[in-house]
């Protein structure tokens, strides 16, 4: 079992998590709060996960030992384990190692917050130039919203992970140090929304530790450190449209198959669609981005969805689509982010000029692109061509023509 789904099972049932992760190895526990799902969580449940390891099968001087001295690279680890056995040390929850920009209410009702409705404004917070990675809603009600006013824990929440391009961090060394993989860097953008609280931010820079306090107003950004993603990764690699399905309406289909009304569930949205799950009932239904389902567990039984209960595709998805030139300009407009991002990440450090770029595609009747060329390049960098090229090879359109579309496509960079 992976960190990630040693995280999930702790999430949907916190009892059996925790006792599996106290049962795991001392290195395999290391393993855990080293890796990048751990330092991703709150920052209350990434305490909470240290609390239960440092629940000794060692002495307690060995455990504390393993914390501190194995694990002290990972940034707010150690001062977790500060705040469970030095709590005179430091009393506050840590957050992370970014910057916060600031806080504001969340839009609409705090006691019926509804993540979708909401999804317009809480983009706008993040950025133009991000895109969402997934959105995670705890305890979501029936009525497809959540009450964030609510005291019981662990509390209603939603996370909504958003990326943008992001130029090298200053000082960075050659491929292959630290975490320089030769790809473009992003920087992750997490934005909860939450009971209003007040928050503690300890940020680590060359060693140096800053803390920020600040009382949030439901709705708060956390600016993660840049990464760098593999030589062959697009940088927008993870990229989901924008959450259209009611959550409401997912609870539609729970409640047909004989879930309760008065329960509350975990509705995550990534490029896998919508999962939609509640624990302690054994239930799990997946959803895809058209908000229909496609299977399902619930009351000790799985269902799936048979070929005659498939709806007709829509007039955007028939094979005999009409596709020109246009549509696919449309669809490479969407990525512009991501492939100017190509040109300026590759560009560090050197002097910019105007390049004139035409890109010639096929797109094909199942929505990908494929030979790719290019016709034109006054740029004459390999790397911002093959970077490029990489994005649009990475596109998945919902355009599926009748048969094979050609143009070519030009970039203009000043």
């Amino acid at each position: 079992m992976n960190a990630r789904e040693i995280i999930a099972n702790y999430r949907d049932n916190p009892d059996i998590g925790a006792k599996f992760i106290r049962e795991l190895s001392a290195e395999e526990q290391m393993v855990l709060m080293r890796s990048r799902e751990f330092r991703s969580l709150p920052s209350a449940e990434r305490i909470e996960i240290a609390k239960i390891i440092s629940r000794p099968k060692l002495g307690l001087g060995a455990k504390i030992g393993c914390l501190f001295g194995a694990l002290g690279a990972v940034v707010g680890v150690s001062v977790a384990a500060m705040s469970i056995f030095a709590p005179h040390v430091l009393t506050q929850a840590v957050v992370g190692s970014g910057a916060v920009a600031d806080s504001r209410p969340v839009p609409g009702k705090l006691t019926s917050f509804d993540p979708i409705a909401a999804y317009a404004q809480v983009s706008s917070y993040a950025g133009a130039d991000a895109w969402l990675l997934k959105m995670d809603a705890t305890n979501v009600r029936s009525d497809g919203t959540l009450d964030l006013s609510a005291t019981y824990e662990p509390a209603p929440n939603v996370r909504y992970t958003f990326a943008r391009p992001a130029p090298a961090p200053k000082g960075v060394g050659p491929i292959g140090v630290g975490n320089n993989s030769g790809g473009a860097y992003r920087q992750e953008l997490i934005l909860t929304a939450e009971k209003p609280m007040r928050r503690t931010v300890t940020r680590y820079t060359n060693g140096t530790r800053t803390t920020d306090r600040f009382q949030t107003e439901g709705l708060w950004r956390d600016e993660r450190d840049p990464e760098s993603l593999a030589a062959d990764r697009a940088v927008d690699l993870g990229r989901v449209a924008s959450p259209t399905c009611s959550l409401a309406t997912l609870w539609k289909v729970a409640v047909e198959h004989g879930v309760r009304t008065d329960a509350v569930a975990r509705v995550t949205y990534d490029t896998s669609g919508y999962s939609f799950r509640i624990a302690p009932l054994d239930v799990r239904i997946a959803f895809d981005a058209k908000c229909q389902w496609t299977e399902g567990r619930s009351n000790g039984h799985r269902w799936t969805r048979t070929a005659n209960q498939v709806p007709e595709p829509d007039a955007n998805s028939l094979s005999d689509q009409q596709v020109d030139s246009a549509d696919v300009a449309k669809e490479l407009r969407k990525h512009v982010n991501a492939l100017t991002a190509c040109y300026e990440l590759h560009k560090q450090g050197a002097s910019k000029k105007q390049a004139k770029m035409t890109l010639a595609l096929t797109l094909t009747p199942a929505g990908k692109f494929t030979d790719l060329h290019w016709v034109k390049d006054t740029l004459g960098d390999s790397a911002v061509s093959a970077c490029m090229t990489r994005v649009v090879s990475a596109i998945q359109t919902e355009l599926r023509p009748a048969s094979e579309v050609q143009i070519s496509y030009p970039f203009i960079f000043d």
